[in-house]
């Protein structure tokens, strides 16, 4: 993660990522962290999803037996095959281990948070003479007591975006200090049915409920919109939420080989892995997904409760006013908890000999499974919360309307009869005003469990050989070939609740989330072919001179045959330079569940830029459905890369290398949020863009404002992305006056000249939705004497804009700054000892405690900065021990 080229995914809390380490090349994958665009491979073979999303989290690899990580950054499908758009990760496993090797190491950060544990074994030993050889490894880590935004002066800051004024011009984005809600309180605050603040002019304009079920004045900070503003008396609870998940991860693996004959190889591995998450995250509140909360002049609470007496003074001053709205946190219910538990088998049997001195083969069989489960033990069921919020009173008694004989509130209920928007018998009425009125019957009524289970299953086998049939004037010709076969199925199901839509809710009958069944599959077949053919060696003007190239053919039982391929030519002039370049064709094909997800609805907010008041798009609450598209077709990606490397012979040790890359996506598959379906309609700054999407959004009737959005992937235009690797490195060994010892030196960095996703360039984009600065780079040192071993980096990420497409008044600072990190490692080994091999080691990441940039956020529940890119801990101490014997 911390190499120029990775792009580093944001810390998910509540989706089917969380706790996970996606790797994201090139940043292909824009906000999405499912890294789909980048194959992840263990000993050149696929390892089974670990989410339902097509993810392989990188934890799943025992850290103990790698002996080595390749990573191939464009134009590999050709040899490795779908997915591998931007790149391949291949983690090398050791081929042999004698004896045990184990390691143990505990750190945290400076403030006594992010605490993390992590310990790994691993033996081998030969057998059978050595023709055999076996090897396990297990490893287990816990992260535990996260971070939480309260926990640092930078993030208490409660900073976000509202809508002002700077030198007299409105801007929908200006950043400020000291955020509250506009519309929530503990004890409920009457509000607009849009959940903003009513019009001045309301007569039931600040009036809040306080202890006791009384009625208070609710002071309105400035900057107050539709869901944030600066200071007053709204509830803020985001100082409590994690900045990422607390996960324990276990993981065993298994591998035995086997020489049967001289020409004759087996091996069998095995692999089990397990990880839980429980991530508390936001309060139950309304509004949320769900509408504001809805009471009618019936109400019984509202009849009898001597508080409330004023409100009733009022009302009955205002014979137009029937009903009214209220935003309430329900801190009763305590707050929703995201847990995880995921479960990743996989075996692998494999063979591979020689046949004679110019020819080998290979041959393996592979089945992975994961069994993930996800669940939300406390969650508000609408349609349930709904009836208990509408209570009235009958014959001396407060009763759920629903169970009395009054006629209903159509205001509320929108239908006939309560069983017409799924509310189940045994209402329980709520009282609403004020703080701590919610009791434990109350509870049980409205609050359940959201679950999903999804099972996804990957079969491959594959067969090859490569040999060097013939020679050219050059040298001897390498050559490739094989075919492989695979097969992926997903299998999901979730709660009745969830499943459960109706004309009122057709999303489902939680307030958010509301995960569907998923059921799918595919299968491929390939076919490939690969050579080198030198062309020049030991020439006056060419040392060495070679072409390589491969095709694949592939053939989805869900969307056809496909072609990709590469050429290719290495030059080396002369032995101390060589230059290369390739061109080739990738692809990567649609993931299950894109291609067959049932629709998912979150809440989201956002700006409204069709429908602006006093100059200034509205802010708005809405929601977002996500479906599958079983139509996609596979994208295609051009790619160029050219590159050189010197290692001069004048300063030994020097080596220096500068690759250009260019990767051109067609068809781009892209499952587009919410808010860019409302820029694409209308635009940033009113005008219409592409009427196609607006299509795809409802709005409320009677505010005109945003209701839902429509969203499933598509082949969509193109995405590109250009830029330049550069690496420098030199080793050493220092002159006795210079205090001896070897000395390593290296430099890596990426400049990102181009990044574009839905038609966007959003190199430099450094926002809380995006991780793309033009410049990105690490400079480290390594000096090893004797028992010693020191080790020191920087880290530099390049300063950028907050969104490439804002304009001035889109966001009253469109700048964010730089940042450079420095991290230190000592260690010292033992020689010798009663244990063998032992070595200390101890590690300080962000040396000079810099806190990251703060920049506001259009959302609730989201970080004041962009925590995937920057470090958000602080000084941090990691300590621990290896040792072998």
């Amino acid at each position: 993660n911390e190499l120029p080229s990775v792009r580093p995914a944001s810390a998910q809390l509540t989706s089917q990522n969380t706790g996970i380490q996606a790797i994201n090349l090139r940043g292909l994958n824009g906000t999405n962290n499912a890294s789909t665009r980048t194959l992840v491979l263990v000993d050149g073979r696929r390892f089974v999803p670990t989410t339902v999303t097509g993810v392989v989290d990188s934890n799943v690899v025992p850290s103990a037996l790698i002996d080595r990580i390749e990573v191939v950054t464009g134009g590999a499908s050709a040899a490795w095959g779908s997915d591998a758009v931007a790149g391949v990760v291949n983690f090398i496993f050791k081929p042999k281990i004698d004896g045990f090797q184990g390691t143990a190491q505990y750190g945290m950060s400076e403030r006594g948070d992010n605490e993390e544990t992590s310990l790994s074994l691993a033996w081998g030993t030969s057998f059978a003479d050595g023709r055999g050889q076996v090897m396990i490894a297990g490893e287990y880590d816990s992260q535990k007591d996260r971070q939480r935004w309260g926990d640092r002066e930078w993030s208490n800051r409660r900073t976000g975006f509202v809508s002002g004024a700077v030198n007299g011009v409105n801007v929908a984005r200006l950043q400020a200090d000291g955020l509250t809600m506009s519309g929530v309180t503990t004890g409920g605050v009457i509000v607009a049915t849009n959940g903003g603040p009513l019009p001045a002019t309301s007569p039931l304009r600040g009036i809040q409920f306080g202890p006791g079920s009384t009625v208070l004045p609710f002071n309105y900070g400035t900057n107050a919109g539709n869901v944030v503003m600066v200071g007053g008396d709204g509830d803020w609870w985001e100082d409590f939420l994690l900045m990422s998940a607390p996960v324990e991860r276990k993981n065993v693996y298994g591998r035995t080989t086997f020489a049967f004959t001289d020409s004759v190889r087996g091996s069998f591995e095995a692999s089990v892995m397990k990880s839980s998450t429980a991530s508390p995250t936001q309060p139950l509140y309304n509004p949320n997904a769900d509408a504001t909360i809805n009471i009618a002049n019936d109400n019984g609470y509202l009849q009898t409760l001597p508080g409330l007496q004023p409100l009733r003074d009022i009302l009955a001053a205002n014979p137009g006013i029937t009903s009214f709205s209220m935003g309430r946190r329900h801190a009763e219910l305590g707050r929703d908890i995201f847990a995880v538990d995921n479960r990743s088998t996989r075996f692998v049997a494999a063979l591979d000999g020689d046949l004679g001195e110019d020819w080998r083969w290979k041959a393996y069989g592979t089945r992975g499974e994961t069994q993930y489960d996800s669940n939300v033990p406390n969650h508000l069921t609408q349609s349930n919360a709904r009836a208990a919020f509408d209570a009235v009173l009958e014959n001396g008694e407060i009763i759920c309307r629903m169970n009395s004989t009054l006629p209903a509130n159509i205001a509320i209920v929108s239908s006939p009869t309560y069983s017409g928007r799924g509310a189940a018998p045994g209402c329980v009425p709520a009282n609403v005003f004020g703080p701590d009125t919610l009791d434990a019957d109350v509870k049980n009524y409205i609050v359940a469990a959201q679950t999903f289970s999804a099972k996804y299953v990957q079969e491959a086998a594959g067969a090859s050989i490569q040999g060097e049939p013939f020679s050219t004037w050059a040298d001897k010709v390498s050559l490739a070939g094989g075919i492989e076969w695979r097969k992926e199925s997903l299998n999901g199901d979730s709660d009745p609740i969830s499943q459960q839509t109706n004309p009122v809710y057709p999303t489902g009958g939680f307030q958010f989330g509301n995960p569907k069944p998923i059921h799918g599959s595919y299968d491929v077949k390939e076919v490939f072919l690969e050579t080198v053919v030198p062309l020049a060696k030991n020439q006056s003007w060419a040392q060495a001179l070679d072409l390589n190239a491969a095709a694949r053919r592939t053939d989805y039982s869900t969307s056809g045959e496909v072609t990709t391929w590469k050429a290719g030519l290495t030059y080396r002039p002369i032995d101390s330079l060589m230059f290369r370049g390739t061109r080739s064709r990738d692809i990567r094909a649609a993931n299950l569940n894109e291609l067959y997800a049932s629709s998912t609805i979150i809440a989201f907010g956002a700006t409204d830029y069709g429908l602006v008041v006093n100059g200034v798009p509205s802010a708005y609450n809405g929601l977002q459905s996500t479906t599958g598209n079983p139509n996609l077709l596979p994208e295609k990606a051009d790619t160029k890369t050219f590159g050189v490397t010197w290692e001069p012979e004048f300063l030994r040790g020097l080596r220096a290398s500068v690759d250009y890359f260019d990767i051109a996506i067609d068809d781009a598959i892209t499952a587009r949020g919410a808010q860019t379906i409302v820029e694409s309609c209308y635009g940033q700054q009113g005008s219409v863009q592409n009427p196609a999407d607006c299509l795809l959004i409802s709005r409320d009737a009677t505010s005109g404002r945003i209701s839902k959005v429509d969203t499933f992937p598509i082949n969509s235009q193109s995405q590109s992305t250009r830029g330049v690797d550069y690496e420098l490195g030199y080793a050493t060994h220092l002159p006795p006056e210079f205090g001896g010892g070897n000395l390593r030196l290296r430099l890596l960095a990426t400049q990102l000249m181009r990044l574009t996703l839905l038609g966007v360039d959003r190199a430099g984009e450094i926002g809380t939705g995006n991780s793309s600065p033009r410049w990105r780079g690490t400079l480290s040192a390594t000096y090893q004497k004797g028992a010693w071993t020191l080790f020191g980096q920087t880290r530099y990420i390049d300063s950028g804009t907050y969104n490439n497409t804002y304009g001035p008044t889109a966001i009253s600072n469109n700048e964010m700054a730089s940042r450079t990190y420095v991290d230190a490692t000592v260690q010292y080994q033992f020689e010798n000892t009663s244990l063998g091999s032992l070595q200390l080691f101890g590690r300080v990441t962000n040396l000079f405690d810099r806190d990251p940039p703060v920049v506001g956020n259009a959302l609730i529940n989201s970080p004041p900065t962009n925590q995937a890119l920057y470090d958000v801990s602080g000084r941090s101490y990691v300590v621990g021990l290896r040792v072998g014997f």
